[in-house]
C-alpha cells in the first residue's frame, strides 16, 4: 500500500470531505477502542471513551451541518484529543496495539484542519489509516480474528452506532468515495 497513493486520494477530497474522511478513520476504530476502554479499567477510564464519543459527535455534526462551532471551543476539543485522550491510551497501545491512540488524533487533526485549513493535518491523519483500512476492511489476516470478535463482542455499541444520523453520513461518504477500493486497484 503505497502512501502516496492514499495522500493523492485525500488531496483530490474538498474541503467538507477532508474533514469527514478525518472522523471517519476514528469512527471506523471505535469499537476495538470501546474494548480498550471496557476490558483495561485499572489503566483506562471508560468515562474517556464517553468523552470521545461526545467529541466525535460533534466533529460529524460540524463537518456534516457547517453548524458553526466557537474556534475556542474547537481548539479545546483538540486539545482534551491530544493531552487528556491520547497520552492515556500510551501504556496500553504498547501493548496491544497502536492503534489505540489513533481516534482521539484522528479527530484532532480534523478538528486542526478546521481551523487551519492544513493539508499537512489530513495527510498526518491518512498516514495511521494505514493499519486503519486492513483493520476496518480486513486486507490483514492477523488483525481478522480480532476485529471480528469486537465487533461480536460490541452488538449493542453499533447498533448504537448504526442507527445514529451523524455516522451515517460518514458511512455514506465512505462507500461513495471508495477510498480503500481506489487503493487496491
Amino acid at each position: 500500500m503505497d502512501n502516496v497513493i492514499i495522500h493523492q486520494r485525500i488531496e483530490s477530497l474538498n474541503d467538507k470531505e477532508r474533514v469527514l474522511f478525518a472522523f471517519s478513520m476514528a469512527e471506523r476504530m471505535m469499537p476495538l477502542y470501546y474494548d480498550l476502554c471496557n476490558n483495561h479499567t485499572d489503566i483506562y477510564d471508560f468515562g474517556h471513551y464517553k468523552e470521545l464519543e461526545n467529541i466525535l459527535s460533534r466533529g460529524f455534526n460540524y463537518a456534516s451541518t457547517r453548524v458553526k462551532i466557537d474556534p475556542l471551543i474547537i481548539q479545546q476539543i483538540i486539545d482534551n484529543c491530544v493531552f487528556i485522550l491520547t497520552p492515556d491510551m500510551e501504556e496500553i497501545a504498547t501493548t496491544i496495539s497502536d492503534l489505540a491512540q489513533k481516534p482521539s488524533l484522528c479527530v484532532a487533526y480534523g478538528f486542526d484542519y478546521m481551523i487551519n485549513k492544513d493539508i499537512n493535518s489530513i495527510n498526518y491523519c491518512s498516514d495511521m489509516p494505514f493499519q486503519c483500512f486492513y483493520i476496518c476492511y480486513e486486507a490483514e489476516k492477523n488483525y481478522n480474528s480480532i476485529i471480528a470478535k469486537e465487533i461480536e463482542m460490541q452488538k449493542t455499541l453499533l447498533e448504537k452506532i448504526c442507527s445514529n444520523e451523524r455516522l451515517e453520513t460518514i458511512r455514506a461518504f465512505n462507500r461513495n468515495n471508495q477510498i480503500v477500493n481506489f487503493i487496491n486497484k
